[in-house]
């Protein structure tokens, strides 16, 4: 299974500069941890009995606001700009109390190994009458008989974690959101005329909503990791995103790379007045800035680089254009978080 890597990068390039030797930083890999599976029903149908909390336990919320699980509500409930993907537990916090209180470690735990990758929240249908009526209308939730729920958020859809035989484990909820990573994000090329025809020409288009660039991820590996899709996901309507897998022999020698991962930002010399000092000319209508850094690498590094790369200078490039961190920008949208 794939993994929400931490560690480094070791993108070295003869023509961008080396990385900081960390050969681990996509390796997917989720670990020994995990915890085992719990014995009691979930997410059954409705008339099963609820438990509520124990007497005297009406204060505390089972998931604060300072704690590893977001709480979420509706104002913000993730929706398609959302910049994150998401993993939701719909739960009551008067009823069905115990069972909740059974997934919350599994929770904290998974958000321990994935670093950042997808974000874990939690969704108090029992708050009130306005979040009761959210979830039963938004996500036809029996509220509270079919409490506790998990699902997955990705582009504004919810997919639902279906085993109802056990409380799921860290491990569990890991592999089901790996299922709903959002694979038509990233382009796989694995040759010089596909990153061509896929990647590099619809960046000379002269649309209006044609991405600012791309980013292409070399890798000797044969899975995409959560964070590469993360980081696809975040800038979605910026770049085309692609990865190259498997220590593409012919891509490899085509772009210079030495050692794996690499990662590069590709550009159309023609959207630019004067190209950025670190840009590494590629073939007459492009060029390169290479990912390289000695510093440990995760999401909030990978993020730093991407909103630090050029923007379009020439007004054919950027009339029309969506700002850089559109997919996070601020709107009256309720669903934007």
């Amino acid at each position: 299974a794939g993994g929400g890597g931490g560690g480094g990068f070791g993108g070295g390039h003869a023509g961008g500069g080396g990385g900081g030797g960390h050969q681990q930083f996509f390796q997917q890999g989720f670990g020994s941890g995990g915890g085992g599976h719990f014995q009691q029903g979930f997410g059954g149908g409705g008339g099963r009995q609820q438990q509520r909390r124990p007497q005297g336990a009406d204060g505390p919320q089972l998931f604060p606001l300072s704690g590893k699980v977001a709480r979420l509500g509706s104002p913000k409930f993730p929706g398609q700009t959302s910049k994150h993907m998401w993993l939701v537990m719909f739960y009551d916090n008067d009823r069905g109390y115990q069972e909740a209180a059974q997934v919350k470690p599994q929770l904290e735990l998974l958000v321990d190994k994935i670093k950042g990758n997808f974000k874990v929240g939690a969704m108090d249908c029992g708050k009130n009458k306005k979040e009761e009526q959210f979830c039963r209308q938004e996500f036809d939730l029996d509220v509270p008989h079919e409490l506790p729920q998990l699902g997955f958020v990705v582009h504004g859809h919810l997919e639902w974690y279906d085993d109802e035989d056990e409380l799921p484990s860290a491990r569990n909820l890991y592999e089901f959101a790996l299922q709903h990573m959002p694979k038509d994000l990233i382009t796989n090329v694995n040759q010089p005329q596909q990153l061509h025809s896929k990647v590099l020409q619809p960046l000379t288009t002269s649309s209006t909503t044609k991405p600012e660039g791309a980013i292409l991820l070399l890798t000797d590996k044969y899975e995409t990791s959560t964070l590469y899709y993360s980081l696809a996901y975040k800038y979605r309507t910026n770049y085309r995103f692609a990865e190259s897998k498997a220590k593409s022999i012919n891509l490899g020698r085509e772009l210079g790379v030495k050692k794996y991962p690499s990662l590069v930002a590709l550009f159309s010399k023609a959207d630019f007045n004067r190209l950025p000092q670190e840009a590494v000319p590629y073939q007459e209508d492009y060029f390169m800035i290479w990912y390289a850094t000695s510093q440990p690498l995760n999401q909030e590094s990978l993020s730093k680089w991407v909103d630090k790369l050029p923007s379009p200078t020439t007004k054919t490039s950027s009339s029309g254009r969506q700002q850089r961190s559109s997919s996070s920008s601020s709107s009256s949208h309720r669903r934007e978080f």
